[in-house]
């Protein structure tokens, strides 16, 4: 699913989760930025895929989004922009929800 193409007037459970929680399927084209959303149970995979995505030139930005779960002290957002600097991404190219 692509996000132009969602229809928010008959947005299901199962829509939203799957945007969520699933590893999206890469559509090979080129884009402004990458988004990745928080996802608990796939934080590292889904920054993995930004960052390989991002180095083949596929945007010149990663938007990460994520806040603070309820044990959590640091949120999720800026994990995952650690994790793509410890990754090699430049801290220009991130941006953080």
């Amino acid at each position: 699913m692509l996000l132009s193409e969602i229809n928010f007037d008959n947005l299901t459970d199962k829509d939203i989760n799957k945007i969520l929680f699933d590893i999206p399927v890469d559509d090979k084209l080129k884009g402004d930025c990458i988004l990745v959303f928080s996802s608990k149970n796939w934080l590292e995979e889904r920054v993995r895929l930004a960052v390989k995505l991002y180095k083949e030139n596929r945007a010149p930005y990663i938007l990460f989004t994520g806040g603070l779960g309820k044990s959590e002290k640091v949120p999720e957002a800026i994990l995952m922009k650690e994790i793509a600097i410890n990754l090699g991404v430049p801290e220009d190219a991130i941006i953080t929800e």
